[in-house]
């Protein structure tokens, strides 16, 4: 293994379970009281172990299921119900903060690895939410070893990035999302 892979994090976007509800006000209350019924078939479906209202906060509900699921999808089934203005992922705020470690992606028969990495000297910054990673790809051609393909140090211009980092690690959306690339 490449000695500057050791240190690669992972961590899960979502537990898989848990979602945060944005409710009107009305419903919030519905929900205090547990008089809130368009859910019912939803949560009886997907094994509804619990609910949390935020009585002292904004008009928020967590809910989390028995199971695994793709929250995305479960996301826009509770989002369509009456009196809920958004449902989402608990967790996904924080992973638009703190994109994962690695990214493995296959164009034809080529597999493009773009892992990320902090230097000890980052890793107070890092917590601050404001690090500059390290970039390094690698790409197999077909069932080969991978090879070093490249290594990039993230600046705050994410233009001066070479292609490979914007096409496997930033991504076209992210990169339209910042007015990087049409």
């Amino acid at each position: 293994m490449e000695p500057q892979l050791s240190e690669i994090n992972y961590e899960a976007p979502h537990d898989g379970k848990s979602l945060l509800l944005s409710l009107n006000d009305g419903v919030r209350r519905l929900v205090i009281d547990d008089k809130y019924d368009a859910w019912n078939c939803l949560n009886q479906h997907f094994g509804l172990i619990s609910i949390s209202v935020h009585e002292d906060s904004a008009a928020t509900a967590q809910i989390k299921l028995k199971g695994i699921y793709n929250l995305d999808k479960l996301a826009s089934l509770y989002g369509k119900l009456p009196g809920i203005e958004s449902a989402e992922p608990i967790g996904a705020t924080y992973i638009a903060i703190r994109r994962p470690e690695f990214r493995v992606v296959l164009v034809n028969n080529d597999w493009h690895y773009v892992f990320a990495t902090i230097s000890d000297s980052n890793q107070a910054v890092e917590r601050n939410g404001s690090a500059r990673r390290t970039l390094h790809h690698f790409v197999s051609h077909g069932t080969e070893h991978p090879q070093d393909a490249g290594t990039w140090e993230e600046s705050a211009d994410v233009a001066e990035a070479p292609s490979w980092a914007k096409q496997y690690w930033f991504g076209p959306e992210y990169m339209r999302a910042f007015g990087v690339e049409k």
